[in-house]
């Protein structure tokens, strides 16, 4: 859910560039960087999340995205100026990018290497979901309503998106890999409680600048320069 809200974010204003342009007078191509813009930081917001969430975890990072991505929203419907506007859009694009890069690697934590195909088939179909159906939940909300509702219908989703989330996405990275350690060794079941803290993918090893340049210099690797072409 949180993959399809980051693409219909990503997305919303491509219906309303007419209405940006005419309501804050600017051309149809400023008004059409708050999509631009917001595509870009979906894409470059992953330099941050990824290595964040490497060194504190995912949990800490989906809940901290989450009400970032409303707050933008809310930002964004009560917006007075065009660059008020465009700051708003920059910002929930970078919220929304913590619902694209970090869920394969949710994927890997949670399932099994055969059943990863049928999991990422769904990431994929999501993701691209928000980009075509999107358009066409927020071209009724502009046609019946106003292109100021389009971030308010996401701004209230998302926050109750984030209130799901604190009770059911619990920590999936564990740093304890030898499936040949003795029971004991793992310690008891954690409660419920126990569940819900912000701490459990804490990693003291992991280095957050380090993440940062490992995960840029994948880009040298033949497979990942031609995907991303």
């Amino acid at each position: 859910m949180f993959t399809f809200l980051a693409t219909v974010n990503a997305s919303k204003f491509t219906v309303a560039v007419g209405l940006i342009s005419k309501e804050f007078k600017v051309s149809t191509t400023e008004a059409g960087y708050q999509v631009c813009f917001n595509v870009l930081l979906l894409g470059c917001g992953n330099l941050f999340w990824v290595p964040l969430m490497r060194v504190i975890g995912k949990r800490p990072v989906y809940l901290l995205s989450l009400p970032l991505l409303a707050a933008a929203n809310i930002w964004s419907y009560k917006a007075t100026s065009f660059n008020s506007l465009l700051a708003a859009s920059i910002v929930s694009g970078f919220a929304a990018s913590a619902g694209d890069a970090t869920v394969p690697a949710v994927v890997a934590d949670l399932s099994f290497v055969h059943q990863r195909g049928t999991v990422m088939m769904i990431f994929h179909m999501t993701l691209s979901c928000g980009f075509f159906i999107g358009p066409l939940i927020n071209a009724y909300v502009v046609q019946y309503s106003s292109w100021r509702n389009e971030c308010l219908w996401i701004a209230v989703v998302t926050f109750s998106l984030w209130a799901v989330a604190f009770f059911t996405v619990y920590e999936s990275s564990y740093y304890h890999r030898d499936v040949n350690a003795i029971e004991s060794s793992f310690g008891p079941k954690k409660s419920f409680t126990q569940l819900l803290s912000v701490t459990g993918g804490y990693n003291t090893e992991a280095n957050f600048f380090v993440s940062v340049y490992n995960t840029v210099a994948a880009v040298a690797y033949p497979p990942v320069l031609w995907a991303g072409r």
